[in-house]
């Protein structure tokens, strides 16, 4: 049966006075000496009187360093409250024991709650192996199999035809003010050219997060606040010009994916 705590204190039960120290039996069968030593709580300036149910006073006490107080004193204070479970021993802060636990929220995949509806090349001029953006349905990154991906590419063409001196691809997603958190892994694609990469993440236009992944890292975590986004843009930039391959190789792209969840 649950009561409302009424001048408890945590861990001991107050018996008898006895001059300046006093003998407390808990609910083990050994006996303690605690001290009462006029100690004075506040709380933001202002002093809390501690009481028992009856309305006297409940001075606080020293056990082995630590001051002990009634724990219904401070969380009234705070205008909580506190509920003593006897079945199973529990003592409930915060919110009534019974009231319901809530759900956590479902984690939706980027591709079902928003996949993009826009993607592009930044810095190219022209270059048909220009750096884009695609979906895809599996990559390889650091040796573990992510689904449902977005993979972005670096420029694989002349790397002189990019302007600006830029060298990414971008993405395009309208979240409507609908999430409040973006969270997922990014990182370099098993089996593409070596390159580094910033990543951007976008809100409105504002810029919301940066990321620097290593091509030799694995797949780095994310997270991004969302709340109120109406639309979210991600941009992959890599440097420009690394993509120059060796005299007589082949022209190759680092690749990087995302895979994303929104709450």
């Amino acid at each position: 049966m649950k009561q409302k705590l009424q001048g408890i204190v945590i861990g001991i039960v107050l018996t008898t006075l006895l001059f300046s120290t006093v003998s407390v039996f808990a609910a083990a069968p050994q006996t303690i000496e605690v001290i009462f030593g006029n100690v004075r709580t506040t709380l933001f300036g202002q002093e809390i009187i501690s009481r028992d149910a009856q309305g006297a006073i409940v001075e606080p006490l020293t056990y082995n360093g630590t001051v002990f107080i009634p724990v219904d004193t401070i969380l009234q204070a705070l205008q909580d409250n506190a509920q003593w479970n006897a079945a199973t021993s529990t003592l409930n802060f915060g919110a009534p024991s019974n009231s319901v636990a809530q759900p956590t929220r479902e984690r939706i995949p980027l591709h079902r709650a928003a996949p993009f509806y826009e993607s592009g090349r930044t810095g190219a001029s022209g270059n048909t192996g220009a750096a884009q953006a695609r979906n895809s349905d599996s990559v390889t990154m650091g040796g573990n199999t992510y689904e449902n991906v977005i993979v972005y590419n670096s420029s694989s063409g002349n790397w002189g035809s990019l302007v600006g001196g830029a060298n990414g691809a971008f993405t395009l997603h309208n979240l409507n003010a609908e999430f409040s958190l973006f969270t997922g892994y990014i990182g370099h694609v098993s089996g593409t050219a070596q390159l580094n990469a910033t990543v951007e993440i976008r809100g409105d236009g504002r810029l919301l997060q940066t990321y620097e992944v290593r091509a030799t890292d694995l797949p780095i975590p994310f997270e991004v606040q969302v709340q109120g986004v109406r639309q979210l843009r991600i941009d992959v930039n890599f440097p420009r010009g690394v993509d120059i391959a060796a005299p007589g190789g082949p022209r190759t792209a680092a690749t990087y994916a995302l895979v994303g969840f929104f709450q």
